[in-house]
């Protein structure tokens, strides 16, 4: 099936678009939700929550933030806490007394992640565990911000490769490396206001680097929180048509080759992606080169779109100036004046052809 791509749809709520496929009483997991939970257990959905953090740290560690502290009854408690990879984890939660499920094995409707994929140090391992714990017909849908309409917008967005290098690495934290990109490249407009579709202006956007500055002192302390435990970063950049492509890629290569794009919404400054588990013989695999180069084209051009606007605006203004240069010779040429002074110009371009012919002349030696 392939993937919708829309701008613009009817009037729902961001909560209802990523959960269009849930029912209350599906046996659901939801991933990270912080204060903002989709399937929120004190609703009645029958939903697992897991997260690296309990309920109890969450709030000890963002105690001091007053947005979180007026969102603190949303925060739910953690069931399965952990940074095990999805199936252990869930595993491991199933031989709990109190589990409500007996096996990681097909035990789950619906997968929830909003703003949790381009977390993942090893994303091709979460979606292979994402085939092994759905039920056929089981759902994982995503929130995944637009690189280029957050604070990711001045790195570059990633690739099928580096995915591929992440599964052969077999990564469970993100590296150095990349909390090192994610710290020293965090771009910010004016007054911390946040990038997004609306506040957009390229030529506002500054970096923030480590909140500071990067120097020896800031780059060694980064170094020791990643060799103490885990840091929290975005590991992955997208733009909705680059997540579309680098899913087709690790399908054609054969990964997880029961799971199908149902549908990509575009929606501000993030797209909604739901992943269908369908039996292997559904599937219709299509990784040509001429699909591949479409949408590539398509990830550049979005790109191009949010990035190049600035520049895009300047080359119109440009366009238009020469346009009106180019109507006043148009003009001048057809006028009376022009026509009726064109033999005395034509004269004197002669006399000045004939000056310098003569002035040549002299200056050669006569033998």
């Amino acid at each position: 099936m392939k993937p919708q791509h829309l701008q613009q749809r009817e009037p729902i709520a961001r909560i209802e678009r990523i959960r269009k496929f849930v029912a209350k009483s599906d046996l659901g997991l939801e991933i990270g939700p912080f204060h903002s939970p989709i399937c929120p257990k004190t609703e009645g959905f029958n939903c697992i929550i897991l997260d690296v953090f309990s309920r109890d740290e969450l709030v000890h560690l963002y105690k001091h933030d007053d947005f979180i502290m007026t969102r603190v009854a949303s925060i739910e408690e953690v069931d399965i806490v952990t940074t095990e990879p999805l199936a252990l984890a869930i595993e491991a939660y199933a031989s709990k007394n109190n589990s409500r499920i007996a096996s990681s094995n097909e035990s789950l409707d619906y997968i929830i992640s909003s703003h949790n994929f381009e977390h993942q140090p090893n994303p091709i391992r979460f979606l292979e565990d994402a085939v092994k714990c759905l039920k056929q017909g089981g759902t994982l849908s995503m929130a995944i911000p637009i690189a280029t309409r957050c604070f990711d917008c001045f790195q570059p967005i990633s690739s099928t490769g580096q995915f591929i290098d992440a599964y052969q690495e077999k990564k469970q934290k993100p590296s150095l490396g990349t909390c090192f990109d994610h710290m020293a490249n965090t771009a910010t407009l004016p007054r911390h206001t946040s990038i997004n579709e609306l506040t957009y202006n390229y030529n506002e956007i500054s970096l923030n680097s480590f909140h500071g500055e990067i120097n020896p002192e800031s780059f060694e302390d980064l170094k020791n929180q990643v060799a103490d435990g885990y840091v929290d970063s975005h590991c992955w950049k997208f733009t909705p048509f680059s997540f579309e492509l680098i899913f087709l890629d690790l399908k054609a290569c054969g990964f997880f080759p029961c799971l199908t794009i149902k549908e990509i919404e575009i929606v501000g400054c993030e797209f909604f992606v739901h992943i269908c588990k369908e039996p292997r013989e559904d599937h219709q695999l299509n990784a040509s080169t001429e699909n591949r180069t479409k949408i590539y084209k398509e990830s550049f051009e979005f790109q191009w779109s949010d990035l190049g606007k600035d520049f895009k605006n300047q080359i119109s203004v440009l366009t238009e100036k020469n346009a009106q240069l180019e109507s006043s010779i148009e003009a001048m040429l057809a006028s009376t004046s022009w026509n009726i002074t064109q033999p005395l110009r034509k004269c004197k371009d002669i006399a000045s052809k004939a000056y310098d012919l003569a002035k040549a002349l002299g200056k050669k030696k006569i033998v």
